[in-house]
């Protein structure tokens, strides 16, 4: 087996495996939103084991859900947000390593995945940074809310080398095409 079968292989495997993922989560959201499930609980012997179905979110969403006095149907704007990015992250991924088991590494389709995960990403950077005022929005009594707003420079040093990888891939795939026109 070449190398590139050995990647293309590679590819099918972690495409197989988003797929996977995204099975998953719509199971837990299945179980959270259509039952009523949040968490599934076991024990065996001495040990007690949980597993959350669906991802955490901000503590401010827990209490406000909670309150009095909140639209639910408006808030669950927040959690579908969320969901919907995660869901976007998962489907660009899965098709770029669909296009990476058929051995298009430089192709156009490729490039355009790049592009819309960096956006997602951009996106979600965003949110993330603005998420606690976006919940303060929904409390009853504004006076008795506190916003703390954070900014992870982790989240955003990712960010970067995500668009220096899309900028060099681009330059690559347009070396590519010349090199073949040359040829």
């Amino acid at each position: 087996m070449t190398q590139y079968a050995r990647l293309q292989l590679f590819s099918k495997i972690v495409r197989f495996l988003i797929l996977f993922a995204v099975l998953i989560l719509s199971i837990g959201l299945l179980l959270e939103y259509g039952f009523g499930v949040s968490e599934y609980e076991w024990t065996t012997g001495d040990s007690e084991y949980r597993i959350g179905v669906t991802p955490d979110y901000h503590p401010k969403y827990q209490e406000l859900k909670a309150l009095d006095g909140v639209n639910l149907w408006l808030l669950s704007i927040y959690p579908l947000t969320l969901i919907s990015i995660e869901l976007m992250v998962l489907y660009w991924l899965q098709k770029l390593f669909g296009f990476y088991a058929k051995g298009q590494f430089f192709h156009q389709g490729t490039a355009r995945c790049y592009s819309v995960l960096i956006w997602t990403f951009v996106f979600q950077f965003f949110f993330r940074y603005y998420e606690e005022y976006i919940l303060w929005l929904f409390y009853p009594d504004k006076s008795k809310a506190g916003i703390n707003a954070y900014f992870e420079a982790g989240e955003f040093v990712i960010l970067l080398v995500l668009l220096v990888i899309a900028y060099v891939l681009k330059m690559a795939n347009q070396i590519d095409k010349e090199n073949k026109e040359f040829i």
